[in-house]
Order: structure tokens, then C-alpha cells, then sequence
């Protein structure tokens, strides 16, 4: 019996039981805290879902009035809906019934509410609605009884008045006569005043005189009268009808129509004030609830924290401390853990830490020999890309070479690593004819780094392949021709690589005055007579995803020096042909062409973070073009740094401008 005493008290002196204890009694009040706080919530969200029921009801009644004043001011003047009954308001105002009659039967299953008040209301509610409804399909035959135009009554009214202004001329009636009584007719229709039934009695009475004096023939002045008493007939059948619709909404079926929506809107506002009394009796009863668990929630805690703290932060404080020390000592040998004596846990922690701290101080020392050879390894790969930068730069064409021949030229070549995989090749050539070309190329390769500037080395040396040796000169076959050396090169069609690139291809014939172009998912700008012109290029590349399908390019020609038009503004005219003494017939423009790969418009940046976009860029063009080209230059470099303000650069950077006199 002292054995299992002295173990029992150990096993209660320990921080895992103690913990336990605690925690557990934490976690079953927290629990039945939380169970509560849901179910008041789920009390809460069914007082909400009732108000919004009830805003639905409110702006479903409001709509069922607004259809009515729909139908009444469109299709009672729709000839259609007399002919067919088939009216899309009508539709609508019989589903917005039912949808109303659906929510009325949510309200009345809530178990919230005052279930006996709120279902007589509601009885009431649906009693209206069916009255209603009923006095609104009544409404709506009457009106298509009625008619409109030559439909029904009115279709019955004009044609026999019809057949009297057919019939007139020829014995001889006063058109006159005739027009009073559709004057009465239509002034009725509108104002809806019985003293135009009297004033249309009246005037076909004359119409009738007028007819029995002068047709003497008995057959035919049957017949007029006949049309006329069909006529007044139907008229006087149209007025009952128009009675019994209602004059100006004060009378009839439309006032009747009216007194049953006031009606049910009152009954509507009742449900809602009821609903509104319950729902903030609940909403109480949920503040409350909540204030008086969040006063036990806090209390419950402060006396847990207290027990937490005495039991264990002062050990804990103290070893927290000691290591602490051993962190800012940066675990020098002479660092070492405070040893606590205690028995339990965060006594065996204490030494569990000391044994640590020899062991970290053990693989430190290994750690450093191992950075060392690290920042060793990693100078010379750095020292490594360095020397391949050079190399790549020797394989690029000097910008003096270009310039020899385009004097009025620039290139801005921004790798986002050391090395780039965007390059630019220029060459001169002589065609079979004898004649001088000149062969610009601008290409973005898959990939960044030493991948990328592998694949412009690569790209380099096929294009001096396919100018040079295979004396392929036309930019739309150079690029066919590239595009089948690097499927070979790479062996795409059994190795599944997918490694390619874009490119523009301007070939230049300066005697000939003429640019061609092709692009592979890369395009042109060129700017003459203060005309900016996009030429996209087609929407494949060479290599890359689609390697296995050939390649047909687009060639492009470009007419050099257009003429000078006659409607540029003078200071723009002067800029582009200074030479004034030149006759107006052999003045010309000069043309100003870049080609780029889409690092630049894609570079991200700006007050929102976006790209820079093709279309800024052309702008850009537009605003530059006149200037030297090594101030364009300047300012290309000085809008993309703004744009980006400091955000890294995602991709290579490739643009090359030329100008043309």
C-alpha cells in the first residue's frame, strides 16, 4: 500500500499529468462553450434567413404591383396579346404569387416565432392572394374581350365603322358626321367620361337620319344601318365593359384590384412586425447568452493561466534564458545550459538541451568546413559564368560592325542573369544577282541563364549555317530552314525535347529600297511619314512545343522611302525630309523600324504592379523616333528602370532599333 502511494504521487507530481489534468477540464468547459456559442449562432442565422424571407416578401409584392403597371402601359396596346393571350408579365405575375405563397410557408414552419399569431396572419396573407389573383384574371379576359385595334370590340367597332367610310362616297354621306363619331369614340377611349357615350349617340343618330334621306335604295341603306347599330352596338358594349374595368383606377375591377394589394401589403407589414418582435427577442436572449459565457470563458482562463504560471514559467523563464544565452554566445564552447534540478519534465529537458548544445556545437564545427568548400565551389561557378558571358559577348556582333552600315542604330541587350538566351545576329550578303542584303536577326530562346545562352549559341551558329553555306537569304525560308536545323540538332523527333525559340528575320536591299520581314511569334515596328505600322509575325516559333509539325512563314515586304505626304504637320514634314530646296515630287519619308523579344513589354512594374504591355511600347515608339538613336536608347533604359522601381527583372531583355534615311 506505501509502494502504490509513493507511485501515485510521483505520477501526479509530473508536468504530462498535471497538464493533462488541467487542459482536460480547459478543454471540456471550452467545449460546451463552443457548443453553446454555435447553437446561439445557428439561432442567430435563422433570425437572419427569416429577415432576408421577409425582405424577399416585400420586393416580391412590390414586383407583383410593378407587373400589373407593366401589363396595364405595354401589352394591353399589344395587338399580339390580344390574338394570343400569351403575355410574359402575366407569367411572371403568376410565378411571383407562388414564389410568395412559398415563402409565407417557410415563415410558418420557423419554430423562432409566435407559430398561432403568425399563421393566422399568414391564412389571411394566402386568403388575399387568391382573391387577388382571381380579380387579376378577371381583369386580364375582360381587356382581351375588349380588344384593341381590330381585335374584338374594337376590331367589331372599326370595322363597321369601316364599311360606312367605304360606303360614303358613293351615296353620298357627310364624311364629317362619320369622323364626330369616331372623335366621340377615341375621347371616350382615353378620358373615360360618360358624356362622350351621349355625345357618340348623338352624332350617329345624325349619321342615321342622314342615311334613312339620302339612300334610297332599301337594300343598301339596310345595310348602312345595319353597320352603324352594329357599331353603336358594340361601342355601348365596350363602354359596360370599361365600367366594370374602371375609370381611373377609382372604380371597378381595378379599384377592387387595388383596395386587395393595399390590402395584403397591410397584412404583409403585420408578418413583418411580428417577425421583427420575435427576432429581436431572440437577439437579446443571444447577446446575453454570449456576454455572460465570455465573462466565464475570461474568468475560467485567468485562473488557468495563474496555474500554468506557477506550476511551470518560472523554470521555463529560467531555461529560456539560458538559452538565450547560449543563441548570443553564438554556441561558443564555453556556452553551456542552466541546469535545473528538478525532477520532472523540464528538468529532463534542461539536460536534454545541454546534450544538445555539445552536439550542435560539434556539427557546427563540421558545418563550417563544409561552407567553406561551398563558397569555394561557388566562386569558381560564378568565376565559370562570368568567363561564358564573355564568350557569349564575343560571339555578338559588335554594335560598331552594325553601325558601320545603319550609322543610326542601337542595341539594348539586358540579360536577367549574367548570360542571356536572347541574341541578336547581323550579317552582310550578296545575293545571286550580285546585289548587297543585309541579314538582322532578333531572338528569344526557351529558358534563362546558361540553358538560354547555350540555346543562342546554338541558334548563332545554325544561322550562320543557313545564310552562309545554304545561302538562304529570304526571311521567311531562313526561318523555315532554322526551324528544321534545330529539330535536327536537338534530335526533337526522339528525344522529346522541347527547347526553341522566337525570331525576327529583316533582310535589307538598300539599292532596291526595300525590308523584308518574317517573324516566328516575334513581330516588327516600323514608323514612316509619322505612321506607326504593327507587323505581328505568325503565331508559331521555331523548335519548342510543336516541333513535330513543319513550319510555313509569312514574308512581309516593306517599301523603303514612301513618299512624303503632303498633309503631315510642317514641323513634322521638316523633321523627316530636312532638305526644303528638294522639289515637293522627290521629297520622302524615311523609315524607322524596331524589332524586340517580349521581355521588355512584359516586365512588370508600375503603380499596380502590371505588365508593361506591346501597346505602351508602341507608344513609347512613337514618341522617341525623331530623336538620335543613342538618346533613345537612354530614355528605353530609363522608362523600363521607372516601370520596374525596383522589382527584379523576370526575363532577358532584347531590343534593337534602326533608322533608315
Amino acid at each position: 500500500m506505501k509502494v502504490r502511494s509513493v507511485a501515485h504521487h510521483g505520477l501526479f507530481q509530473s508536468i504530462r499529468s498535471k497538464l493533462l489534468i488541467a487542459f482536460s477540464a480547459f478543454s471540456l468547459i471550452a467545449f460546451s462553450i463552443v457548443f453553446v456559442f454555435f447553437w446561439l449562432e445557428r439561432r442567430q442565422h435563422r433570425i437572419e434567413d427569416i429577415t432576408k424571407s421577409l425582405t424577399r416578401l416585400n420586393l416580391q409584392i412590390n414586383d407583383v404591383n410593378s407587373l400589373e403597371k407593366d401589363f396595364f402601359s405595354d401589352d394591353v396596346f399589344d395587338k399580339n396579346f390580344y390574338v394570343t393571350g400569351k403575355s410574359d408579365y402575366l407569367l411572371k405575375h403568376t410565378d411571383l404569387l407562388e414564389q410568395i405563397k412559398r415563402e409565407l410557408t417557410l415563415l410558418s414552419d420557423v419554430k423562432d416565432l409566435q407559430r398561432k399569431q403568425l399563421a393566422q396572419e399568414i391564412v389571411k396573407v394566402n386568403r388575399q392572394i387568391n382573391k387577388l389573383e382571381k380579380l387579376f384574371e378577371q381583369l386580364v379576359q375582360i381587356i382581351r374581350t375588349k380588344g384593341f385595334k381590330d381585335v374584338g370590340l374594337q376590331g367589331d367597332m372599326q370595322k363597321s365603322i369601316g364599311q360606312l367610310f367605304k360606303k360614303q362616297p358613293e351615296y353620298n354621306l357627310t364624311e364629317v358626321y362619320i369622323l364626330k363619331i369616331r372623335k366621340h369614340e377615341k375621347d371616350f377611349i382615353i378620358a373615360k367620361e360618360i358624356q362622350y357615350v351621349e355625345k357618340l349617340k348623338q352624332a350617329v343618330e345624325v349619321v342615321r337620319q342622314e342615311v334613312k334621306q339620302k339612300v334610297q335604295d332599301g337594300q343598301a341603306q339596310a345595310g348602312l344601318l345595319n353597320d352603324l347599330n352594329t357599331y353603336q352596338q358594340a361601342f355601348l358594349d365596350l363602354v359596360k365593359i370599361e365600367k366594370r374595368i374602371g375609370f381611373h383606377n377609382q372604380s371597378g375591377l381595378k379599384k377592387k384590384l387595388n383596395d386587395s394589394l393595399e390590402e395584403l401589403e397591410k397584412n404583409i407589414q403585420q408578418i413583418d412586425t411580428l417577425v421583427f418582435d420575435a427576432a429581436s427577442r431572440v437577439r437579446t436572449i443571444v447577446k446575453y447568452t454570449l456576454v455572460i459565457l465570455l465573462i466565464f470563458f475570461v474568468i475560467l482562463s485567468m485562473v488557468l493561466g495563474y496555474f500554468v504560471n506557477h506550476k511551470f514559467g518560472k523554470p521555463i523563464a529560467r531555461l529560456s534564458n539560458s538559452i538565450n544565452w547560449v543563441i548570443q554566445n553564438n554556441f561558443n564552447e564555453d556556452s553551456k545550459i542552466y541546469q535545473i534540478n528538478n525532477k520532472d519534465e523540464i528538468g529532463r529537458l534542461a539536460n536534454d538541451f545541454q546534450h544538445m548544445l555539445e552536439a550542435v556545437q560539434a556539427r557546427t564545427e563540421e558545418v563550417m568546413k563544409q561552407k567553406n568548400l561551398l563558397e569555394k565551389k561557388n566562386h569558381d561557378i560564378t568565376k565559370s559564368i562570368n568567363y561564358a558571358k564573355r564568350i557569349q559577348d564575343a560571339k555578338l556582333p559588335q554594335l560598331s560592325t552594325i553601325q558601320e552600315v545603319f550609322p543610326q542604330s542601337f542595341i539594348m541587350l539586358k540579360p536577367r542573369d549574367v548570360i542571356s538566351g536572347d541574341f541578336y545576329w547581323f550579317s552582310e550578303v550578296v545575293d545571286k544577282n550580285g546585289d548587297t542584303k543585309y541579314v538582322i536577326a532578333c531572338s528569344d530562346c526557351t529558358g534563362h541563364g546558361v540553358p538560354g545562352a547555350f540555346m543562342s549559341m546554338i541558334g548563332s551558329d545554325l544561322l550562320n549555317e543557313t545564310v552562309h553555306e545554304n545561302n538562304v537569304i529570304e526571311p521567311h525560308l531562313i526561318l523555315n530552314t532554322l526551324h528544321d536545323k534545330i529539330r535536327k540538332a536537338l534530335k526533337q523527333r526522339t528525344t522529346g525535347n522541347r527547347d526553341g525559340m522566337d525570331i525576327s528575320i529583316v533582310v535589307i536591299d538598300k539599292k532596291k529600297q526595300v525590308m523584308e520581314f518574317a517573324g516566328a511569334n516575334t513581330p516588327i515596328v516600323y514608323i514612316q511619314n509619322h505612321e506607326l505600322t504593327l507587323i505581328k509575325g505568325d503565331k508559331e516559333g521555331i523548335g519548342g512545343l510543336e516541333n513535330e509539325r513543319d513550319r510555313d512563314f509569312t514574308h512581309h515586304t516593306i517599301k523603303l522611302r514612301p513618299k512624303l505626304k503632303t498633309s503631315l504637320p510642317t514641323a513634322v514634314a521638316s523633321h523627316l525630309s530636312p532638305d526644303a530646296s528638294q522639289k515637293e515630287e522627290e521629297r520622302y519619308s524615311p523609315t524607322t523600324f524596331y524589332i524586340f523579344s517580349d521581355g521588355y513589354q512584359d516586365q512588370f512594374g508600375g503603380a499596380k504592379g502590371r505588365k508593361f504591355m506591346l501597346r505602351r511600347m508602341t507608344d513609347l515608339f512613337m514618341k522617341i523616333y525623331q530623336k538620335p538613336m543613342s538618346e533613345q536608347h537612354e530614355i528605353m533604359e530609363r522608362t523600363l528602370a521607372n516601370w520596374a522601381n525596383g522589382q527584379r527583372q523576370i526575363d532577358d531583355i532584347l531590343v534593337m532599333g534602326i533608322h533608315l534615311p
